[in-house]
């Protein structure tokens, strides 16, 4: 049995070399695929990182334009403003300019100017009481 014995031995050593060979490399491959997957996962975090880096950067920018946009909107309501205001004086003040020449013209041509003045345009005789309810007469007619 020691020929049998030294043939099992020997076909048992190789078949333990052919799986040490095979676990060897099975443990190679494993090692390879492991370092290539991680190298990916690597890959996608950094491009992940990236990507929310860049989509932050855009958001920051976006709102500072947003910001500006409501600055220079702020800013034009504000002159609006002001010159709405400026108008009106300016209006306020050229009524007031007419309302005074026309009261000066009319009392020069004799007539009593109250608050509300009534007058014709095409013959400027005053109204009269009886035709519109005028409380003023004028100084000619009496």
């Amino acid at each position: 049995m020691n020929g049998i014995e030294k043939i099992t031995g020997r076909i048992e050593a190789d078949a333990r070399e052919q799986a040490s060979a095979i676990t060897a490399d099975a443990e190679a491959k494993c090692a390879e695929i492991r370092a290539d997957y991680d190298k990916q996962a690597q890959d996608q975090y950094w491009a992940r990182v990236r990507d929310g880096v860049k989509t932050c950067e855009d958001r920051v920018q976006r709102m500072g334009r947003l910001a500006e946009m409501e600055a220079r909107k702020s800013v034009l309501a504000l002159k609006q403003e002001m010159v709405d205001a400026a108008f009106a004086a300016a209006l306020q003040e050229g009524v007031a300019a007419a309302y005074n020449a026309v009261k000066e013209s009319l009392t020069r041509e004799g007539f009593t100017v109250g608050k509300d003045i009534l007058l014709t345009v095409a013959n400027r005789n005053c109204i009269t009481k009886a035709e519109y309810g005028c409380e003023y007469k004028c100084n000619q007619c009496g």
